[in-house]
């Protein structure tokens, strides 16, 4: 164009026309230089915009993507959390069904024995009644009535005196009962258990410990005789001493070697009547963990049970 204007203004005739071009030329010049950079920068930044607009919609669909992550990850906790919840209820439930299942059936074993014990005769023949009256004391105390087997003057100091059925030895404050279970006297302790039947579970304290029961003492003794009747009244084989221990578990501490054979026949017949042998003591002890301390001979036989 500006090639043009060139020619046209040197040749005189065509000056005006050259003149009217380089008019019309002019405000398009400036029309570039002012006008039209503007436009071209408008567009610039509306692509800017667009790009930038393209890259929030981008990161809105990374964010729409993380929460919906989140979302299924929240659903599938609380799902977990909700079976967590519904497998801890189940298991209390079934531990409880378990402990009453098993609360039931130890109830039904007890009074299974229990009757056995009611309708089963019993071993030891009635202590002969004689007439307490007139009778008249010969020893000293109920002690030595019991030591001398003196059986008629045991029932009189029982008629005569019946606190005398709560004094106490000089050896460990031993009452009657026990004094009779420890030294292995039969008819006075059945004497004794006629008079009193609530005594078969009579604690054994002293200096204001219970140390032992009439029932662990004849176990130490290995005296079947004495345990069946002690049973019959209804002691308490898993009674428990101040100690944690119960009488179950205690009966094999002090075993002498001499008892050992009749002890074990007497677990053998408490096993065979229904008496659970693994009952553990407050201490988690059991007779065969008792056992293991003691001759080899024991630890066969708990095992065998």
């Amino acid at each position: 164009m500006l090639f043009l204007q060139i020619i046209l203004w040197y040749t005189p005739k065509m000056r005006k026309i050259a003149f009217l071009l380089a008019l019309l030329y002019l405000p398009q010049s400036i029309m570039g230089n002012t006008f039209l950079h503007p436009l071209e920068t408008e567009k610039e930044n509306l692509q800017r915009q667009n790009k930038t607009l393209k890259n929030k919609n981008i990161e809105l669909k990374k964010t729409k993507k993380k929460l919906e992550k989140q979302k299924k990850l929240f659903a599938i906790t609380t799902a977990i959390t909700g079976i967590g919840a519904i497998a801890t209820s189940t298991s209390a439930i079934v531990a409880n069904k378990n402990k009453k299942e098993l609360q039931k059936q130890t109830n039904t074993k007890k009074a299974e024995i229990e009757e056995k014990f009611k309708t089963a005769k019993s071993k030891t023949t009635p202590t002969e009644k004689i007439d307490l009256t007139n009778c008249t004391l010969k020893t000293k105390t109920i002690f030595e009535a019991i030591d001398q087997d003196d059986l008629n003057d045991l029932q009189c100091w029982l008629f005569k005196k019946p606190e005398s059925i709560d004094e106490k030895t000089g050896y460990f404050d031993q009452p009657p009962l026990l004094y009779s279970t420890h030294h292995n006297k039969i008819k006075a302790t059945q004497i004794i258990l006629e008079k009193r039947p609530e005594y078969a579970n009579i604690p054994h304290k002293f200096k204001g410990k219970t140390i032992s029961y009439p029932l662990l003492n004849a176990l130490e003794k290995g005296n079947k005789e004495i345990v069946e009747i002690l049973l019959e009244y209804k002691a308490d084989l898993y009674a428990k001493n101040d100690d944690g221990s119960s009488v179950l578990t205690s009966s094999i501490d002090f075993v002498q070697s001499e008892n050992q054979t009749q002890i074990l026949n007497i677990f053998d017949d408490l096993n065979k009547k229904g008496y659970n042998l693994n009952a553990q003591d407050l201490n988690g002890k059991t007779i065969l963990t008792k056992a293991l301390e003691k001759p080899r001979a024991y630890t066969q036989f708990f095992l065998s049970l």
